[in-house]
């Protein structure tokens, strides 16, 4: 279904997205394909999939997708097809703000979005789609920033083919929890090279979540209250991503990915303190990382941590997985049991409709006793 949009910023040139996008020669005005005139082009752009069961066609009433984790922004790019590298031309470089609600307001995920396109040049194309870039770049307060030419043609990102997102010590992006992606949601992208663009053109563009979603679930199987007070992830949480990856079914991790753990305890802002009655359980808030392949000599590099107040550094169970893929949820199920064992099974599901990649191993997991 259409939605109104509001055109953030004006047309420019930018260069360099993927591929070879970057070699474009920078000039001040868009390119007409051999003169073959412009059109108006309506784009469908959304996380839709009739097979998927996490995301429904064409809808925003899947459950399994959280309110914070729709469509905020698109930013739509064309670029031209050509002989050679050199020769092509970035035709279109438009945002749309496709989300009208407020954070605070947003009760359900907009998982897609249709936005016109005007004065596009006639002609083969490409197209490529980058969803919430403000969750993964700086945005000025009025909108104009981003992924414009200025931005593409800097000295961070010409020579770069596939739009690396990288933390730093005065940025860092993601990890996130839940609570954090309300301003912003989550980076996405999408595109089709095969393009003839015609008069009145329709394009459909799948979009693909650059994150994994890690969501846990705690079970208190014990006949008194459980106080949760720390969740810490082993060194697989990684400092990197490619907006767009080589293929669909890739890794593809960044040359140079370092590696960290993740703790979330009293000393969290804000403390993580959760309180789990008897035979209750809690869904603790979905952390959102980049995907992983962390190297196979760290020790105990895909595991999970959980603290109660009976043993506050907790017991430490080891996944039998070797790497995350983008645009999938990994589900953590732990239940304290009544013999004061914590058992924990996990799993992996495609957060869209894309074909996830299995596991190497799967199962319950018993660990120690939290007494």
């Amino acid at each position: 279904m259409s939605v109104n949009v509001k055109h953030i910023t004006s047309n420019v040139i930018t260069a360099a997205l993927v591929s070879v996008m970057f070699l474009a020669a920078g000039c001040s005005e868009k390119h007409l394909l051999d003169a073959q005139g412009t059109t108006t082009v309506t784009l469908n752009a959304g996380l839709v999939s009739l097979s998927s069961p996490f995301t429904k066609s064409g809808g925003t009433e899947d459950s399994n997708v959280l309110p914070y984790e729709g469509l905020r922004t698109l930013r739509v790019i064309i670029i031209s097809k050509a002989d050679t590298p050199e020769a092509r031309r970035i035709l279109y470089n438009e945002k749309f703000d496709v989300e009208e609600l407020s954070p605070e307001d947003i009760t359900e995920p907009k998982l897609s979005a249709s936005v016109t396109l005007e004065d596009v040049p006639m002609g083969p194309a490409s197209v490529y789609v980058i969803a919430n870039e403000e969750s993964i770049i700086d945005v000025g307060e009025d909108g104009t920033g981003g992924y414009t030419d200025e931005i593409l043609m800097g000295d961070t990102y010409k020579a770069d083919n596939k739009l690396l997102v990288r933390n730093t010590e005065s940025q860092k992006h993601f990890p996130k929890r839940y609570e954090d992606i309300g301003d912003y949601g989550l980076p996405m992208s999408g595109r089709d090279e095969n393009v003839t663009i015609t008069e009145n053109a329709q394009i459909g563009i799948t979009l693909t979540r650059a994150v994994v979603k890690l969501n846990l679930q705690v079970v208190n199987a014990t006949t008194e209250t459980v106080n949760l007070n720390k969740v810490a992830f082993g060194p697989f949480v990684s400092d990197r991503v490619y907006m767009f990856r080589a293929h669909s079914q890739s890794l593809d991790i960044p040359t140079g990915t370092e590696y960290q753990g993740l703790v979330y305890d009293s000393n969290s802002v804000p403390p993580l303190y959760v309180p789990i009655e008897q035979n209750k359980s809690t869904s603790w808030m979905p952390v959102y990382i980049y995907p992983n392949n962390a190297p196979r000599q760290t020790p105990s590099r895909y595991s999970i941590t959980l603290g109660t107040d009976n043993k506050e550094d907790g017991y430490e169970s080891v996944l039998g997985i070797s790497y995350m893929i983008r645009n999938t949820q990994f589900n953590i199920t732990a239940t304290i049991t009544a013999r004061a064992m914590v058992e924990i099974t996990y799993s992996q599901v495609p957060w869209n409709g894309e074909d996830g990649i299995a596991w190497e191993d799967g199962g319950d997991r018993d660990v120690p006793s939290f007494n």
